[in-house]
């Protein structure tokens, strides 16, 4: 049997710290999501869903900048990721409702 490929390696850490941070998220432990969501993106940029994820992360410790960044690079990457859209959103309703 062939070893994995560094991507497929890749691919599982990312998808484990992912893991990692959704049970945190359901934890509600948002800022050891943040850190774990943060760890799989620096790995896989291109993910959608874990930008939207921190971006939901960053919702609910009201860090509504962080969160409408990371929710518009997910829409970026996936312009058809709904949960982004409305991450983004959420994120821009609640930074003017707190200037």
């Amino acid at each position: 049997m062939a070893e994995p490929s560094v991507s497929d390696a890749v691919k599982v850490k990312v998808q484990n710290l992912k893991a990692e941070g959704d049970g945190l998220f359901a934890q509600k432990k948002y800022k050891k999501a943040y850190v774990k969501y943060t760890q799989a993106i620096e790995l896989d940029n291109s993910n959608a869903i874990l930008y939207a994820n921190r971006a939901a992360s960053a919702l609910s410790m009201k860090e509504y900048l962080d969160a409408a960044s990371d929710a518009k690079e997910a829409v970026t990457i996936d312009p058809t990721y709904a949960k982004a859209w409305a991450r983004l959103g959420k994120a821009t309703h609640a930074s003017r409702r707190v200037r």
